[in-house]
């Protein structure tokens, strides 16, 4: 192969290289300003929405909401996913609630999470509900409350200033209202 033939490729290489890289930012700007900028600020006005953050994932975009203390877990979840809906279209999304727990709380989610699987797995939700009613007393917590709609189990949970939410899918392997959440303590 010539010297004139090496350099020719390596044009093409480095013009193919280029231009995808134009096509990259100009993609990701669009989406910062079609998408993530106006869907944080939709979020934000959701009340209890402490901060918000979207970014691009790998194939579906990632959303972290921090909740402070709110009356009520369920709709206020309900209000994020119909905005989130609103904005993003049929996309995929993972929707992370962050809160903020503390050890009591987590080992009362850990008891919890077995009554919520089991009702869901056999739709005992009523005897749910009594199980964790009575665990909360007995864990002495001073509030919690538990929704359930067609596509997931809402779990609320408060101990002082700390407190906990919790989203379990309904199907097996499913995720509640079209997104993935995962509950997860903020850097408060």
């Amino acid at each position: 192969m010539s010297r004139k033939s090496l350099k020719a490729i390596v044009v093409i290489v480095v013009s193919a290289a280029a231009g995808f890289g134009l096509f990259f930012c100009i993609n990701l700007l669009l989406v910062n300003r079609t998408v993530t900028k106006p869907l944080e600020n939709s979020l934000r006005q959701v009340p209890g929405v402490l901060s918000v953050k979207a970014s691009e994932g790998t194939g579906r975009l990632k959303i972290d909401v921090t909740l402070g203390q709110v009356p009520d877990f369920h709709g206020t979840y309900s209000s994020l996913v119909r905005r989130i809906s609103e904005i993003t279209g049929k996309r995929e999304y993972e929707l992370s609630i962050l809160d903020h727990r503390d050890d009591r709380l987590e080992t009362a989610y850990y008891q919890m999470h077995y009554d919520i699987e089991e009702a869901i797995a056999t739709g005992g939700f009523s005897r749910m509900a009594g199980a964790l009613e009575q665990r909360s007393r007995d864990l002495g917590l001073s509030a919690s409350k538990v929704f359930v709609d067609q596509k997931g189990v809402y779990l609320q949970l408060e101990s002082g200033s700390s407190y906990l939410y919790a989203v379990f899918p309904r199907t097996p392997g499913g995720t509640p209202a079209e997104g993935l959440v995962f509950g997860g303590q903020a850097g408060l």
